[in-house]
């Protein structure tokens, strides 16, 4: 999860969170994970998630990543649910997205 300012602040990158997982290879993994948007000294107005391969890939080697999805809780909204939209439909390219839409 990358956070940042707002772009009125000047939009600048503030910090990220992570979590490294190993996964069992063949197997469809459901993973979650729980961050805390940064407070101080620069308040988290937007962030970005960001889905890594670490490592070095075997050669021909093909890793899916399928539903991914934030959301969020603060004092004055309950909830964001956003949806990215790809420019192919699975098993094909799915990557780089399109955009996304805002659903909640």
């Amino acid at each position: 999860m990358t956070w940042y300012q707002s772009a009125a602040a000047g939009g600048a990158l503030i910090s990220t969170s992570f979590n490294n997982v190993s996964v069992p290879a063949a197997t469809w993994t459901l993973l979650t994970n729980t961050f805390t948007a940064p407070s101080t000294p620069n308040l988290a107005y937007q962030f970005a998630i960001d889905v890594v391969l670490g490592g070095t890939p075997a050669a021909g080697q093909i890793w899916y990543v399928d539903g991914v999805w934030a959301t969020s809780y603060v004092t004055s909204q309950q909830s964001t649910v956003v949806s990215i939209e790809s420019p192919g439909v699975w098993p094909g390219e799915i990557w780089p997205p399109l955009g996304t839409t805002v659903l909640a």
